[in-house]
């Protein structure tokens, strides 16, 4: 990505600058992109439909819809690796997400997001998902993270990511080689 593609300092592009880069037709995105800090390795992709009520009025997507975005490409995940929440057990729960906004969506569209495993630990798991619409895949329109924590509900605390999740990540890795 060049310097002149990146937002400024502070993270995030005004809406004329978004424009400048829409029109412009810098890219903005590279699929084998890592992160900054570290690996990555794919959990799963997700078309996510653009719904007409996801726009406001400004006449783009709702800034809270992106994070709406990020929970269906990470609970697709957890279905496809058949992690289940028991509230009388234990389970996921996101302490910490943030989002990056650089290209905003508009309807109609299909959102692309890519769900990245970028790190675990004992109870953790942090994901960051790319978001870009499925017409022009290789533009970042918007990017997040996610720290997730494994919680035994019962005592409210976190506990150690259960064997299941963690054959799942290994798999995942291996997967990415």
């Amino acid at each position: 990505m060049s310097a002149a593609a990146r937002p400024p300092e502070g993270g995030a592009f005004s809406l004329g600058e978004m424009s400048a880069q829409r029109t412009e037709g810098r890219p903005v995105f590279a699929a084998a992109r890592p992160p900054e800090g570290g690996a990555t390795s794919l959990l799963n992709t997700l078309s996510i439909p653009i719904r007409w009520s996801d726009m406001d009025v400004m006449g783009h997507v709702n800034n809270a819809v992106y994070f709406r975005y990020m929970e269906q490409a990470r609970i697709d995940w957890f279905d496809q690796v058949g992690i289940r929440t028991d509230p009388t057990g234990n389970g996921p729960v996101v302490i910490h997400v943030a989002c990056t906004f650089r290209i905003p969506f508009v309807y109609p569209g299909t959102v692309l997001a890519r769900h990245y495993l970028t790190g675990s630990g004992r109870s953790s798991i942090d994901t960051r998902v790319e978001m870009a619409r499925a017409d022009a895949p290789e533009r970042l329109c918007a990017e997040g993270t996610a720290r997730i924590v494994w919680v035994d509900f019962s005592q409210g605390r976190s506990m150690p990511l259960p064997d299941t999740i963690r054959t799942a990540l290994a798999r995942v890795r291996q997967a990415a080689g």
